[in-house]
């Protein structure tokens, strides 16, 4: 199946269920943890005026933590938890995320040619939120060196 990505670049992700799949809830005091760590302070993601104003219903969780928890799920169950083996990722943001949502992460391998100088082998992934079902990482992909 093509999916239409970002800039109508298409990924084509295989049209059967995921080879793996992984689950984990976050933690209410995400944003809080992942601020100080990153740096990153946007008020969007611990005040609640602030996520109000911005037309939320809640803070949400920083998009690159979202990504770090797909990134491991992928790593864990494709490449052995070996982050070196990692050679190229892509992903589309596709809606915030709760702190506490549980995120699954579906992975199908692939036989695609990679397009990174040295990977070996692609796999696609989506993420989404169990409780909702919603969509929040789409587009994605990760090519690994052997």
């Amino acid at each position: 199946m093509l999916r239409e990505g970002l800039l109508g670049v298409k990924h084509p992700f295989p049209e059967r269920p995921p080879d793996y799949c992984m689950e984990q809830k976050t933690s209410f005091t995400q944003p809080a943890l992942y601020r100080l760590g990153s740096g990153d302070y946007n008020p969007l993601h611990i005040d609640n005026d602030i996520a109000a104003r911005g037309g939320l219903a809640k803070p949400i969780m920083h998009g690159l933590c979202t990504l770090g928890f797909a990134c491991r799920h992928v790593l864990s169950l494709s490449a052995g938890n070996e982050p070196t083996k990692c050679k190229a990722l892509k992903a589309r943001f596709a809606a915030p995320v709760p702190p506490g949502s549980t995120l699954v992460t579906e992975v199908w391998e692939s036989s695609d040619n990679p397009v990174s100088k040295g990977a070996s082998r692609r796999v696609y992934f989506s993420t989404r939120i169990k409780e909702s079902n919603k969509v929040v990482i789409n587009h994605a992909f990760m090519e690994f060196t052997s």
